[in-house]
């Protein structure tokens, strides 16, 4: 049965308010004379009354309204459960059917499922781990259109691209491989997964320029420190030397040294080359020696 033919009797009903337009001119007066009420505190119960009055007709336009309907739809209530007793009766087999067809369904994609693992197991190539069927099975696989050969090529994919990735991250040769791994096991995101190289390497260098810059500063300090300790040793040496040397001249050159001799004084004009270090130690033992001196040329190569 392909087709139904319904033979229905139909007469298309007519309702008319036969003296609607002396009601409405009536109802129209009436409302105007209300319109132009004014009430008081005096009259207030008069308003509420008249209120009660006007909502009392209103319903009694409604009811007839409601009594009217339910007359009018009598026929078609009838009709309605006629045809609803019919789909019932048509509803049964289609019910029936269609439970047997699922049934169908459902084998055909269980056994479908079972080819997609078979499929999964012989491309895998051991990267379960990375990729388990869990995290990359796509459900259009399951319709019946879609081939074994599409399946096979979807998972090669897959395959291909985590086993490039992985030798990706590996040959970044970084501390943070592991937690790089890691992260491309969780998300497949080669992108997100070099990032936290990137940055580790990043804070790895931050830490090793500013360990750098510490000890460049404490090799300096010590080496500052050994500088003076030199100097000073240097001086006394040089102190102990001059001390030696007096000692070797007779008693009348030192004391004339000592106590301001009459010699003339002259200028010399000599030219050292030395460090600047070496220069610093020289002015100091110059100073301890009681000579005045002048500097004329600092550091000129």
């Amino acid at each position: 049965m392909d087709e139904m033919v319904v033979s229905v009797e139909q007469t298309n009903g007519i309702l008319n308010i036969s003296n609607f337009d002396d009601i409405k001119e009536n109802v129209q007066a009436s409302m105007n004379l209300y319109k132009t009420m004014v009430f008081t505190e005096d009259t207030l119960i008069e308003a509420k009354s008249t209120v009660a009055t006007l909502r009392k007709l209103s319903k009694c336009l409604d009811d007839k309204r409601k009594e009217v309907k339910k007359k009018y739809m009598q026929p078609y209530d009838a009709f309605e459960d006629k045809i609803k007793e019919l789909q019932q009766i048509i509803a049964e087999p289609i019910e029936l059917i269609a439970k047997q067809t699922k049934e169908y369904e459902d084998k055909r994609i269980e056994q479908k499922k079972e080819e997609i693992h078979q499929i999964y197991d012989s491309c895998i190539e051991g990267m379960q781990e990375y990729l388990p069927l869990s995290k990359i099975y796509d459900k259009t696989w399951e319709n019946k259109g879609t081939s074994a050969k599409k399946i096979k090529e979807a998972i090669e994919t897959y395959v291909n691209n985590a086993q490039m990735s992985i030798e990706t991250i590996k040959n970044m040769h970084s501390d943070a491989e592991q937690k790089a791994l890691d992260t491309f096991k969780k998300t497949l995101d080669l992108a997100m997964s070099i990032n936290v190289i990137t940055k580790y390497e990043a804070e790895k260098a931050e830490i090793l320029r500013k360990e750098q810059e510490r000890k460049a500063e404490e090799d300096k300090r010590i080496q500052e420190k050994v500088s003076k300790d030199d100097i000073k040793q240097n001086v006394k040496s040089a102190d102990e030397a001059f001390v030696e040397a007096c000692n070797s001249v007779d008693d009348g050159m030192v004391a004339a040294f000592v106590t301001g001799s009459n010699e003339q004084q002259k200028e010399f004009i000599l030219k050292i080359y030395c460090s600047e270090t070496e220069k610093d130690m020289i002015c100091e033992y110059i100073d301890n020696i009681g000579v005045m001196y002048q500097e004329v040329c600092n550091g000129r190569e």
